[in-house]
């Protein structure tokens, strides 16, 4: 799948699943910041690309984050607002749990935080924010639910509290093929496999285990990732 075909599917559809509503939303403005910045994989040969990516497709790795606004925006606010909302009471449960989790297996961390944060209520963010696009922080998530991206920033961020390496983290913005939708899911990376937690699914899955998503690029805060079929990157 190339950059342009992405980005025409997640303008089809949202990351939504309460209606089809067309909202570019979350995912559609940052493949359209992607797609300037990879320009030069148009020319890219076959052996530039990484054969073994995430969900069986080929990457290609940057360390040029500046283009992803909104990813760099979440951040910024989230590490602005960490000291003033040590008394807000979601934020103290979070930590309670954070807390609880510590002392489990780096598997079973991964079961509970994928269970944690998938009770959060589902909003879109023309409901919570009346705005298309709007990246919220763990604050925001907590006051008012969210839509996929939130739960993955969400996520993120707890794993990191657990003393997750951030390389082992990344968000993946994709296309879910099946709903013909753009979506978003947190990968990370442990004891050789890779872990997807999804607010779609109830457990933690492995990439392999679903065939329907094809990423479009993955990101944490020292790189980002430019996902296309093996065959595509081969021609």
């Amino acid at each position: 799948m190339t950059v342009s075909n992405a980005t025409h599917e997640a303008r089809t559809r949202p990351c939504e699943r309460h209606k089809p509503a067309k909202k570019a939303a979350v995912v559609l403005v940052s493949i359209m910041a992607a797609t300037a910045m990879v320009s030069f994989t148009n020319t890219a040969s076959a052996s530039s690309f990484s054969a073994s990516g995430l969900f069986q497709t080929s990457e290609k790795r940057s360390s040029k984050l500046e283009a992803f606004s909104k990813w760099n925006n979440v951040l910024r606010r989230y590490y602005r607002e960490r000291r003033q909302t040590r008394n807000v009471a979601s934020i103290r449960r979070w930590r309670a749990f954070i807390r609880q989790t510590r002392d489990l297996s780096r598997s079973e961390q991964l079961r509970a935080v994928n269970r944690f944060v998938n009770r959060f209520a589902y909003r879109t963010d023309s409901k919570n924010y009346g705005r298309v696009d709007y990246w919220a922080t763990p604050r925001q998530f907590f006051a008012k639910g969210g839509d996929c991206e939130d739960f993955v920033i969400v996520k993120y961020l707890t794993l990191k509290a657990l003393g997750w390496n951030q390389r082992q983290l990344r968000l993946v913005v994709l296309i879910d093929r099946r709903k013909r939708q753009a979506h978003a899911v947190l990968a990370v990376y442990h004891a050789g496999r890779r872990h997807i937690l999804d607010n779609q699914f109830r457990s933690v899955m492995r990439d392999t285990q679903i065939r329907h998503y094809r990423p479009v690029y993955s990101i944490n805060e020292r790189n980002w990732w430019f996902h296309m079929d093996y065959q595509t990157a081969a021609k």
